[in-house]
């Protein structure tokens, strides 16, 4: 399924123009836009996804902070996506004063995601980690969503 994905992908780009084809293509983000999809297609109340995204390379045992601001009384959840499918990551939220915030989280091999919802607004820190025991780097990515 997921390479009958990236064919269409591939086939629409090209008729966009094959300049920019490769510039939509992210297995990180790929991965992290499925394990979102469940809570983006809610009946009621689905969280909304936000443009915004962020991208890197870890290699196994690395951690990396994402500092972001966010806001009192919104309902935030946070995925990860690598483009090696045999990583293991996982992703958490801490306020301010390093305390996890995480209301809830799962970590499923090469996808993760974390639910907040502030109870100030304010600076809070993305934790994510590809964990040790994984071969080479891999790319990543994390996207949110809110309602």
């Amino acid at each position: 399924m997921k390479s009958r994905r990236v064919w269409l992908v591939v086939a629409f780009a090209m008729l966009l123009g094959v300049g920019g084809v490769w510039a939509f293509m992210h297995e990180g983000k790929d991965a992290a836009i499925g394990a979102a999809l469940p809570k983006l297609d809610l009946p009621k109340n689905p969280y909304v996804l936000r443009e915004a995204w962020w991208q890197g390379e870890l290699k196994g045992g690395e951690t990396k902070l994402i500092k972001h601001q966010l806001f009192k009384r919104n309902d935030y959840w946070f995925w990860m996506g690598a483009s090696n499918p045999d990583a293991k990551v996982s992703i958490h939220i801490y306020d301010e004063g390093g305390n996890l915030v995480d209301e809830e989280s799962f970590e499923k091999n090469d996808v993760a995601g974390a639910r907040v919802v502030p109870k100030n607004s304010g600076i809070y820190y993305i934790r994510i980690k590809v964990l040790e025991g994984t071969a080479g780097p891999s790319e990543w990515a994390v996207i949110y969503a809110f309602r």
